[in-house]
């Protein structure tokens, strides 16, 4: 944000066979988290997927214990595939973990029924 880093945007694995991949988006500052911010991120890596990559399916996962993060997925587009009961511990609690995507195919809808404003991600070219 106003080039100060304030958390990480990840394509956690690849799995270039089924064209599927994971990632992960956390604001680690308080402070900056927003709805419009974590949307424009949202979107923004959704569409370097999709449009960049190439992939079929973007997938991540989200903890039980936060149903508003869960809820504003579903409002971006992404459809819930299912749940690992139990699946993370965090000291002595354990929590279900909720596993999201969005397809190809619904790519075109979920891009024109949400603005955002989009986000160039520097990134690794080694990688891609």
């Amino acid at each position: 944000v106003d080039d100060t880093p304030v958390g990480i945007v990840s394509f956690v694995e690849w799995d270039k066979n089924a064209d599927i991949i994971h990632t992960g988006v956390y604001i680690a500052v308080k402070e900056k988290r927003s709805i419009k911010l974590t949307a424009d991120l949202q979107m923004s890596l959704y569409d370097f997927a999709f449009e960049t990559l190439k992939v079929n399916k973007v997938a991540f996962e989200i903890l039980g214990n936060n149903p508003m993060v869960i809820k504003f997925n579903e409002r971006l587009g992404a459809k819930r595939e299912g749940i690992l009961r139990q699946a993370i511990k965090k000291g002595n609690e354990y929590y279900d973990l909720y596993l999201l995507s969005v397809l190809k195919e619904e790519w075109p809808y979920v891009k024109e029924k949400t603005k955002y404003d989009k986000i160039v991600f520097p990134l690794c070219v080694d990688e891609v």
